[in-house]
């Protein structure tokens, strides 16, 4: 505001631009999926996403370990299957493995 003088606020008319803009961005993060085991196709079945989605995550976090499947179904209250079931059905840490 300038002093002494009152200056009308811009209408929203005034405010328009007159050139149509488009803007787009595509922001691509290319150093996380350095290495990593590619997505499953889009016309890939559940099961095959689901395998590629947990091959991503072990190949970026690591797997967790048999103390750690162990942990879960002691807290779940389910019966522990064994660790060589668990090696079966779950990707599991190698050290411990």
């Amino acid at each position: 505001m300038t002093a002494g003088r009152w200056v009308p606020p811009v209408s929203r008319l005034q405010c328009r631009d007159t050139q149509p803009r488009a803007t787009v961005a595509h922001v691509t993060q290319p150093h996380l999926d350095d290495g990593l085991p590619p997505l499953a196709a889009p016309d890939a079945s559940d099961d095959e996403r689901a395998r590629a989605i947990v091959a991503r995550m072990v190949a970026r976090f690591g797997a967790p370990s048999i103390e750690d499947y162990r942990r879960v179904y002691e807290q779940s209250g389910m019966p522990w299957p064994g660790g060589d079931e668990i090696r079966r059905r779950h990707p599991v840490d190698p050290p411990t493995a």
